[in-house]
């Protein structure tokens, strides 16, 4: 009975594995490639891989937070999480509040960290989204109310990420609260409507960034020339640094596009250093992870009796999975250059602990699916060498 407790409190134990792993490689893998730099601006080669330490920590400790709440809790405070991060949105783009760099009013600065207020807009986003869809009746005046709650909240929430401007993070943060309204039953037509108003929205900001129409113009395999431009500057360097791996790469620490070639080497670009390094069997590593995470993540949530818990598994796992393909096809020259990070791997504070603290949230979701209780309820059978039959029926998740 310990046993299956203890079990049914951590959820999945191979998912958690599976990021931990994502983890750890990220934290070799920062310091590898900021040593030298670190050594060179701050007089320490640990300073990046320190505070990314720090950042893990932090988010362990989340992970273990959000783990311990049930479900039902995330439900009743998905609103309070939701109006949070909109308030934090607006504050960061008021001068004096938020901290500009590169052109972009992102951040908070706390001191020893940078916070990201769009990082936690991903997760209450989530958690709000999944509140609305799982109180959906089938009448008509009820559809109407949903589609104004969870359209008004997203258009918010994107609409404020954009004017910092985040272009990258606003169509993360979109396809993903679209993927939790459409197995929320958004209907197809309502659906069609916001991706022709996202499209058109898009087509009205990329005008106004320079930025944005050069790493558009000069994205693509077929768009290479032999002369090389400012503009693809990183990605080519990227992509150098892929191919000189070869299988098992050069090697921890000897790669030689950190020398000042690869900017951004330790953010968006961490795994053009992997291939380096660790060659196509650590990038393989790395896709096979990510690969399995997605897996469990679906597969809880397919299992999930209360709608809630899947429409959180499933967003959670979809935003994931969604930026970890945008990262990889960046640096594999399949998509323009955004800013969004590898999650679990990149350097960055924000991104480290709210990616860990929705695993936690994915991990307490798994731990109330009935595949998973019937899987605790077997192992406590064998230990004890007895079964009860009435222990093997589903458990459904009450509020």
């Amino acid at each position: 009975m310990a046993a299956g407790t203890r079990s049914k409190e951590q959820g999945d134990p191979w998912l958690f594995l599976a990021c931990f792993a994502l983890v750890a490689i990220g934290l070799v893998m920062v310091y590898s490639a900021t040593y030298a730099m670190a050594e060179t601006e701050y007089g320490r080669p640990d300073f990046y891989v320190s505070r990314q330490l720090v950042a893990a920590a932090l988010g362990l400790l989340c992970l273990f937070i959000t783990s311990r709440m049930p479900m039902w809790v995330y439900a009743n405070l998905s609103s309070l999480f939701l109006a949070s991060a909109v308030v934090m949105l607006v504050l960061v783009l008021i001068p004096g509040i938020g901290v500009e760099r590169g052109g972009a009013r992102r951040w908070f600065d706390l001191g020893p960290i940078l916070l990201q207020p769009s990082e936690l807009a991903k997760l209450a986003l989530v958690l709000y989204l999944a509140s609305v869809g799982a109180r959906r009746r089938e009448d008509d005046a009820d559809y109407r109310a949903f589609l104004w709650r969870s359209l008004g909240a997203l258009g918010v929430v994107c609409l404020l990420i954009v004017v910092e401007p985040n272009l990258s993070t606003t169509l993360l943060v979109g396809a993903t609260g679209l993927a939790v309204l459409f197995h929320a039953g958004l209907r197809p037509l309502h659906g069609a409507g916001v991706l022709i108003a996202a499209a058109l929205a898009v087509a009205i900001v990329i005008p106004r960034h320079d930025y944005m129409q050069d790493r558009i113009q000069h994205a693509g395999l077929t768009q290479k020339s032999a002369v090389p431009t400012a503009e693809r500057y990183q990605v080519d360097n990227g992509l150098i640094a892929l191919g000189s791996g070869g299988i098992y790469g050069r090697g921890l620490t000897h790669s030689g596009q950190k020398f000042g070639f690869l900017p951004a080497l330790q953010n968006d670009m961490i795994l053009a250093i992997v291939g380096e390094e660790l060659g196509f069997a650590g990038t393989a590593t790395v896709l096979l992870l990510f690969g399995f995470i997605g897996w469990r993540g679906y597969r809880a949530a397919a299992t999930m009796s209360d709608p809630f818990a899947r429409l959180v598994a499933g967003g959670i796992t979809t935003g994931i999975m969604l930026q970890a393909a945008i990262n990889m096809g960046v640096v594999t020259d399949l998509l323009p250059t955004t800013g969004l990070p590898l999650p679990f791997i990149s350097y960055g504070g924000s991104s480290l602990v709210m990616a860990l603290a929705g695993i936690g949230v994915l991990l307490r979701a798994s731990a109330e699916s009935p595949d998973r209780q019937k899987e605790e309820v077997r192992v406590a059978g064998r230990s004890d060498g007895r079964r009860d039959r009435r222990a093997l029926v589903p458990r459904a998740h009450h509020r």
